[in-house]
């Protein structure tokens, strides 16, 4: 059955909003630490984690990384670059974003991931790291261009620069978004506010060694003091964790003998619902017995398909939303149904966010990806409590929408 719901206008932070003292919220989970104390282990480890890669970085470009004149100058126009986060819990929206920004300024996003090759059509896995990064900055290797093709850098064929003013939109997936674990398995990441930032600077950059010609991926960290804006893109929790079925289900084409498991969960409501049901019972004992749940959540959503998912889904917000007010930078929200609902608001705000200008007309918009009626209007019903009982204020207020008839 399809809800219909009033969807809210992308809403923006501005820097005035923001107070240099730390900020105190309550998390509705066992075991979390106040935000104000995680905030202050967290800024304060962050110069260390900075000073320990900037010294393993240095020490491993002059042994095996030879970086070209061109890159040298890439990166030396952007000197004094800031990084605008694009939060993301994954596929949620992270790849029409980062593309819609490049296409209409004519300019790069960056990622953390330098180990990824986006190719037309998606990211294949079997092209990942046979090139090297190219650093947004001189003195560190993350965050890197998110399009690098070697010989320069170009989105389908049309020559790109670099940003010249206002922010560089940066991927990150941050943690705990992993899908078909144990929900517990990545508890520190949903839980500690110092362990999910420092999973959000954390990324990987490309080098090759000049004696063997192999690329290898090395891990680093974002600097803290070139975290300047977020842009925290949220989508359905029910299209979102669906689609996150449909990405798993791509990856797995990729794998060698995958027929079986492909032929068992078909791209359809029931081969979704199937996959659901086999996970929850894969990890319905270890769950039953686990404290991660609240009171008597685990016995109100144990039969809804993929409930796991909803749990990250709810602590990764959490998680985001006190990352951002912790680090005091200005935040801005889109919804990745206002791409569909109101395009054009949501491009601009996005570009005047980004303090950027709009050259090039945009890329076409995919309507129609929704998948509210996988599910039956009783499980929505126990979402939407669960949405009640973990989710932070921040949480519950930017996704109240989805949950309308249900409140």
């Amino acid at each position: 059955m399809l809800m219909s719901m009033k969807l809210p206008t992308t809403t923006a932070t501005s820097d005035k909003q923001f107070s240099s003292q730390p900020k105190h919220i309550s998390f509705p989970f066992v075991g979390i630490k106040t935000v104000a104390c995680v905030t202050l282990l967290a800024l304060s480890s962050v110069s260390i984690i900075q000073n320990v890669y900037v010294s393993s970085t240095h020490q491993t470009r002059n042994e095996d990384e030879e970086i070209s004149t061109s890159q040298q100058i890439i990166q030396d126009k952007n000197a004094q670059q800031r990084i605008a986060w694009m939060m993301t819990f994954p596929n949620s929206g992270t790849t029409y974003t980062s593309s819609l920004v490049k296409t209409v300024t004519g300019t790069y996003t960056a990622t953390n991931y330098g180990q990824e090759k986006y190719v037309q059509g998606g990211r294949s896995e079997s092209q990942m790291q046979n090139r090297k990064s190219v650093s947004v900055l001189t003195d560190n290797p993350i965050p890197s261009w998110s399009v690098y093709n070697g010989n320069g850098l170009e989105l389908m064929g049309k020559a790109m620069k670099p940003p010249t003013k206002g922010y560089v939109l940066t991927k990150t997936h941050c943690g705990g978004y992993c899908f078909e674990c144990f929900v517990g398995s990545q508890s520190k990441d949903t839980q500690d506010t110092q362990a999910f930032f420092k999973e959000c600077g954390k990324g990987q950059y490309v080098t090759q060694n000049i004696t063997s010609g192999k690329f290898h991926a090395i891990e680093g960290y974002t600097p803290r003091e070139k975290i300047a804006r977020a842009v925290h893109v949220i989508r359905d929790p029910f299209d979102n964790v669906v689609a996150r079925f449909h990405y798993h289900r791509e990856k797995t084409k990729e794998q060698a003998g995958s027929e079986p498991w492909l032929a068992n969960y078909p791209n359809t409501r029931d081969g979704f619902r199937n996959f659901c049901n086999d996970l929850g019972a894969k990890w319905r004992a270890k769950e039953k017995r686990s404290v991660i749940y609240k009171g008597n959540m685990f016995e109100l959503v144990k039969d809804v398909p993929c409930h796991s998912d909803f749990f990250r889904y709810i602590q990764w917000h959490n998680m985001a939303f006190a990352t951002t007010a912790d680090l005091g930078i200005p935040s801005m929200v889109i919804y990745y149904e206002n791409y569909a609902e109101n395009f054009n608001k949501t491009k601009d705000d996005l570009l005047q966010f980004l303090q950027q200008d709009e050259v090039n007309d945009p890329p076409i918009f995919l309507n129609g990806k929704t998948y509210r009626h996988y599910y039956t209007k009783e499980e929505i019903g126990a979402v939407s409590t669960m949405f009640s009982k973990l989710g932070h204020q921040e949480t519950r207020n930017k996704t109240k929408h989805y949950f309308e008839d249900y409140m």
